[in-house]
């Protein structure tokens, strides 16, 4: 914890770890403006050879007990925040672009090679170059007691409401209601949870 304080301290950044067993592991890559903040709830862990990184007045909060496990990427842009709520799991290889706004509510559940994206270019005008001004960024809400499986990738402006599962694989390019189980690329209904 000392070690933290004085790493935060060395870096300018505001890093708010409470009087927990909060874990980041040493081999993660934390690349953060001073502006930036990043709380850790009790118990929260973020696993070995991640990389977090957090622009000009971003926020990042994992609340307690969340994880992130191995070899994830979290990237929270200019004025973005990312918001992983209590007992949440996020798999290795996770890849989560936080453009706007990412909320995961608490107890869900997030499989190997999932990818989150808050941000996609203007393409829809064929005379238009693809640049970076043409960037729309948008939320993303995902429910609590979620499932997400492995290798799912969940599109710009998506909410998925509370107790949804999403099948593995699966593209999701449209709002999940709650407690309704998707597949597919694109993802479709295929049954409810009862």
């Amino acid at each position: 914890m000392k070690s933290l304080k004085s790493l935060a301290t060395k870096l300018k950044v505001n890093l708010v770890f409470p009087i927990t067993r909060s874990f980041i592991s040493f081999s993660t890559v934390l690349i953060l403006d001073r502006s930036s903040k990043v709380s850790l709830g009790k118990g929260s862990r973020i696993r070995g050879f991640c990389e977090i990184y957090m622009e000009k007045n971003s926020e990042l909060f994992f609340g307690n007990s969340a994880v992130l496990m191995r070899l994830g990427e979290i990237v929270v842009t200019e004025g973005a925040s990312l918001v992983v709520g209590e007992n949440c799991y996020i798999g290795s290889n996770a890849n989560i672009r936080c453009h706007k706004e990412i909320t995961i509510g608490k107890g869900t559940k997030i499989a190997q090679f999932v990818s989150i994206i808050g941000g996609q270019y203007e393409h829809s005008d064929a005379e238009k170059v693809i640049e970076y001004k043409r960037f729309q960024s948008k939320s993303v809400s995902i429910g609590e007691n979620v499932w997400i499986g492995v290798g799912v990738v969940i599109l710009p402006g998506v909410k998925i409401g509370n107790g949804a599962v999403i099948g593995a694989g699966s593209i999701v390019t449209k709002d999940v209601e709650s407690n309704s189980v998707v597949a597919g690329n694109p993802a479709k209904q295929i049954g409810l949870r009862r």
